[in-house]
C-alpha cells in the first residue's frame, strides 16, 4: 500500500514537473514575425510611399509618438467597395463676406477622397467588429499614399470628423499594410519615422494594436 502511495506521489511529481516545463517553454518561444529579408520581399506588393513629394505639397512628416497623441484610435480594417470622392466649401466665417464671395464666384472648394473600411478592431476599443467607416483625406495626397482595393487589409490611424462620425481622417505616418497572413507592413518610411521593433514591419496586426494603445 505504501508502495502504491509513493508510485502515485511521483507520478503526480513528474506530472506538475512536465506542465512548468511546458509553461516556460511557451514563456520563452519568441514572438512570430517576418524577417528584414521577408519584408523586403513583400515591398513589391507592399511599397513605402511618401517618398517623393513635390516641394509645392506641403506635407510635414509627422513622429509615431505625435501620431499616436494626435490620433483617436488606430483602426485594423478591410476595405469595402472603390474610391470615392466627395467636395467640401470653405466658410468664410461671415454671413456678408460669404454673399459678396458668391456674387463674384469666389469658393474656396476642396476636393477629398474615401474608402469604405469594415472594422475589424481597433486599438482604444472605440469600435465594434463588423462596424463600417470611411478614412479620408485631401486629394492632393491621393498620389503620394498607399493605393487601396477591396479586400485589403490595413491599421491606419484616424480622427473622426466632428460633423460626420461615421468619417475619419488619417494620415500615412503609422498606416500599415496588413498580408493575408496577418503580418503588417508599414506604409510610411520607418528610416525616416523611427517605431520601436514591436510596431516595426513584419510584426503580427494583433499584437502591433496592442503596441499602438495609447
Amino acid at each position: 500500500m505504501k508502495a502504491s502511495k509513493k508510485k502515485a506521489w511521483g507520478l503526480a511529481a513528474a506530472a506538475v514537473c512536465v506542465c512548468c516545463a511546458c509553461c516556460i517553454a511557451m514563456l520563452n518561444i519568441p514572438e512570430e514575425r517576418l524577417s528584414a529579408e521577408q519584408v523586403a520581399e513583400l515591398r513589391v506588393q507592399y511599397p513605402v510611399c511618401g517618398k517623393k513629394v513635390p516641394a509645392t505639397i506641403s506635407m510635414r512628416t509627422m513622429q509615431m509618438d505625435e501620431v499616436k497623441d494626435l490620433t483617436d484610435t488606430f483602426v485594423y480594417g478591410e476595405v469595402v467597395g472603390d474610391i470615392s470622392k466627395y467636395h467640401v466649401a470653405a466658410s468664410a466665417g461671415e454671413e456678408a463676406l460669404e454673399e459678396k464671395r458668391d456674387s463674384y464666384g469666389i469658393a474656396d472648394v476642396f476636393e477629398f477622397y474615401e474608402y469604405t473600411l469594415s472594422v475589424l478592431s481597433d486599438s482604444e476599443g472605440k469600435y465594434a467588429k463588423g462596424d463600417t467607416i470611411t478614412i479620408a483625406s485631401n486629394t492632393v495626397f491621393i498620389d503620394y499614399y498607399p493605393s487601396l482595393s477591396e479586400g485589403m487589409k490595413i491599421i491606419v490611424p484616424v480622427v473622426q470628423d466632428k460633423e460626420k462620425p461615421t468619417r475619419n481622417y488619417y494620415c500615412l505616418e503609422g498606416m500599415y499594410y496588413v498580408t493575408p497572413e496577418g503580418y503588417a507592413i508599414a506604409a510610411f518610411d520607418e528610416t525616416v519615422i523611427p517605431v520601436s521593433k514591436n510596431a516595426s514591419s513584419g510584426v503580427k496586426a494583433d499584437s502591433l494594436l496592442k503596441e499602438l494603445r495609447k
